[in-house]
């Protein structure tokens, strides 16, 4: 199987290095042509997406009457106050199109919710190909480093969950799978063209300006462009495509920003009161060390483990424990008001049949979960193999690029629901928030099931098996129940 080269890092072989972006659609092809397997599951994945934008009700979803205001007070071209929309904290980007549809064709707030679920289809179809991108600039010709990737990512029922709501966190995906692939490609050459830094500006920007996690991205890549730049001997030029990302991120989003610390005092406002201090003592013991057993496993819905961080993280990824996606509702034949809309039914009809289900998606689920952590344990040896190696490979220094997005993200969400606990229920804990991880996992779930082949072709085979299997147990889970 053919390999990408890997140049050394040193100065004097800066101007030898040959890394060539990939083409928009490369990441399809495998020796230059189309490899079916993956164009089918591309086409198989957003068609569940298209189909859930399709038919999943607008005015149904987390804070969905919130979201729907926030599109509402922006088409009548001016920033969202608290009065107008709890979400007033959230950056304005995933709201524009929406509004200006609203506004120039005169849409009620249902419709405009239409078209942003309709542009989410575009945006997954961006993501799928963007993960393609950085497994071809890591080996562009190695099949189950992209069939894993794409395969995964394929998996996760929380990933067609979000992308059927109108909020920030698709853009976050798309762009902040674009700042990986972006900033990998910058490392991946360590003298980097202008473009190339210009385009991880604007991802990062783009990202931030969609919602606050997006910032999260800032300090791993900034700290890994500037290691590879100096540990290939190159610091100015580093420091150069360091700063040209940094200030175009800046310019993007910087203002709002600005605008948040003028409006509310801090760049990190919220619809909620914050703890005094960050203490771990803000949360109970069973917030970090609940199982959820034995309703992970029976009924992971609403209130079975209220506020344990690991439980409802695992449910929201695999299932629906919020209720708002596999759940049906009593008022099948009425539309949901707008101002009832983000409090589905407490008993939906479907209940008794749906929750035993998704205890069975969250059983059949741990060997893909596991996979997923032995993938991230070797991102974690990627890294120490970056942090050792003057001269590490192309695979090595995006493995750690990866990892480090994963840690930067992770810390700063455990960060929020320290600083701002749910005592009762624990409403902020939502796979969601962190859905643009995915991408990033996916990735080094490719690397994993890739680098198993080198050593055991039939280890391979069985781990990826996994991944067929998991699908289609879980493809209940990926469709809407909640139709206008």
């Amino acid at each position: 199987m053919m390999r990408a080269s890997a140049q050394p890092l040193s100065g004097s072989s800066i101007a030898a290095t040959r890394v060539c972006a990939p083409g928009v659609l490369d990441g399809l092809s495998i020796a230059g042509r189309p490899y079916t397997p993956l164009v089918l599951i591309a086409v198989a994945m957003n068609s569940l997406v298209l189909f859930n934008a399709v038919m999943h009700d607008p005015t149904v979803g987390y804070d969905a009457r919130d979201h729907l205001r926030y599109i509402t007070t922006l088409a009548s071209g001016r920033l969202v106050a608290p009065s107008d929309s709890g979400e007033f904290f959230s950056p304005p980007l995933p709201y524009v199109l929406p509004a200006l549809a609203m506004r120039l064709g005169g849409l009620d707030p249902s419709s405009a919710g239409k078209v942003g679920q309709l542009l989410n289809v575009l945006l997954s179809i961006g993501t799928t190909l963007y993960v393609l991108r950085i497994c071809q600039l890591i080996h562009p010709n190695a099949r189950m480093l992209k069939l894993g990737a794409l395969g995964f990512l394929a998996i996760v029922p929380v990933y067609y969950k979000t992308f059927s709501f109108v909020r920030g966190e698709p853009y976050v995906v798309l762009f902040a799978t674009a700042a990986a692939y972006y900033a990998a490609l910058v490392i991946a050459r360590p003298s980097p063209a202008l473009r190339a830094s210009t385009a991880l500006g604007v991802a990062m920007g783009c990202a931030a300006l969609s919602r606050q996690w997006g910032m999260l991205l800032v300090p791993p890549i900034a700290a890994t462009l500037g290691l590879t730049a100096y540990k290939a001997g190159a610091l100015r030029s580093g420091v150069v495509a360091l700063g040209i990302s940094l200030g175009v991120c800046a310019a993007i989003s910087g203002w709002f920003f600005f605008s948040l610390h003028h409006r509310y005092g801090a760049i990190s406002a919220f619809n909620r009161a914050p703890q005094r201090s960050f203490a771990f003592s803000n949360q109970p013991r069973s917030f970090y060390l609940g199982s959820g057993l034995p309703q992970l496993f029976t009924d992971p819905t609403r209130d079975a483990f209220p506020n344990q961080l690991l439980p409802i993280f695992y449910s929201e990824t695999w299932g629906d424990y919020w209720g708002y996606f596999v759940f049906s509702r009593k008022e099948t034949s009425n539309r949901v008001r707008l101002d009832a809309a983000s409090e589905p039914s407490r008993l939906p009809p479907n209940r008794e049949r749906i929750a035993p289900y998704l205890g069975r998606v969250n059983a059949v689920s741990i060997p893909a979960s596991l996979l997923a952590v032995a993938a991230v344990l070797a991102g974690v040896t990627a890294c120490g193999r970056f942090l050792r190696h003057r001269s590490p490979d192309v695979e090595t220094r995006v493995m750690s690029l990866l990892l480090l997005l994963l840690v930067s993200s992770y810390v700063g969400y455990l960060w929020f629901l320290v600083l701002y606990p749910n005592l009762d229920k624990g409403d902020n804990i939502k796979a969601t928030y962190m859905l643009h991880t995915f991408p990033f996992i996916a990735v080094l779930v490719g690397c994993l099931l890739d680098r198993l082949g080198r050593r055991s072709p039939r280890l391979q085979i069985a781990a990826a098996g996994i991944l067929p299997a998991t699908f289609l147990h879980n493809l209940p889970a990926m469709l809407t129940h909640f139709r206008p």
